[in-house]
């Protein structure tokens, strides 16, 4: 038989006292959850990028950190945006400024890039500028004047291939600022010998191969005689960064996975 309760024991019984926690331990959880916020913020927005890229046609090699497996199953289940992006090619894709402008702006660690000349504004080469560790850049067909004149220094830039009748004697003397380059790809019917022997005495180059270039056989033969430390050729190996388009996944420079498409005519 239940006892019957006394409402007066009740009403002296005091409330449970409301467990304290410490104010260190509130600042530590909202601190961890703003950062998970933020990095699963910036995986999604690159995630979202890689399969822009993928869906352009152009190629992304993305590079993982950490231990092999780990590497191989986050390329097996294509999370491309817990890596970093080192290689971006949208050449040859007819791209308009704007997508080429996000993509920048979202992939700021690249090291290397692909990338067709028209599609390069000056707001585009502002967010070049903040790529700190770009070594290698390739633009494909001809720039605007100004934006020819803008091209920003490169501090790490290693390799460029430029292409554009627009290139002249004065616009080497511009490029005196790259001062790690040591290898150079160049199409243009109006660079002389006299601005391939300015360009050669305060740059690092290893290596030249040119295409059009205005020079005569005698001028070819001193110039090869007089820099025969140098690499050159008259051949230019154009822009792209090998067969098949898509993204692929490596660890330490090793391939691990590809998300390929086919090549078809269309494009």
């Amino acid at each position: 038989m239940a006892m019957p309760t006394d409402p007066s024991a009740i009403a002296d019984t005091p409330p449970p006292r409301r467990r304290w926690i410490p104010v260190s331990v509130r600042l530590l959880v909202a601190l961890g959850i703003a950062f998970a916020a933020t990095v699963g913020v910036r995986t999604y927005r690159q995630h979202c990028e890689l399969q822009a890229i993928y869906r352009l046609g152009g190629t992304a090699d993305v590079e993982f950190p950490g231990p092999q497996w780990l590497a191989e199953w986050l390329a097996d289940h294509q999370l491309g945006g817990f890596g970093r992006v080192t290689l971006l090619d949208l050449s040859g894709k007819r791209i308009s400024a704007d997508v080429v402008e996000e993509m920048l702006a979202s992939l700021g660690q690249i090291e290397e890039l692909h990338v067709d000349g028209p599609s390069l504004t000056r707001r585009n080469l502002a967010l070049l500028a903040t790529l700190d560790q770009l070594k290698c850049l390739s633009i494909c067909g001809p720039m605007a004047d100004e934006s020819l004149e803008a091209l920003p220094n490169l501090p790490r830039l290693e390799t460029l291939a430029l292409e554009g009748d627009n290139i002249n004697d004065s616009t080497l003397l511009g490029w005196q600022k790259y001062r790690a380059l040591d290898t150079l790809f160049l199409e243009s019917r109006n660079v002389t010998s006299g601005g391939l022997d300015v360009l050669v005495t305060f740059g690092n180059l290893k290596e030249m191969q040119l295409e059009n270039v205005h020079l005569s056989e005698d001028d070819w033969r001193r110039f090869t005689a007089e820099h025969s430390e140098l690499r050159v050729r008259r051949t230019i190996r154009k822009g792209g960064c090998g067969p098949g388009r898509g993204i692929r996944y490596t660890y330490r420079d090793q391939l691990v996975a590809v998300t390929s498409q086919p090549v078809t005519d269309a494009d």
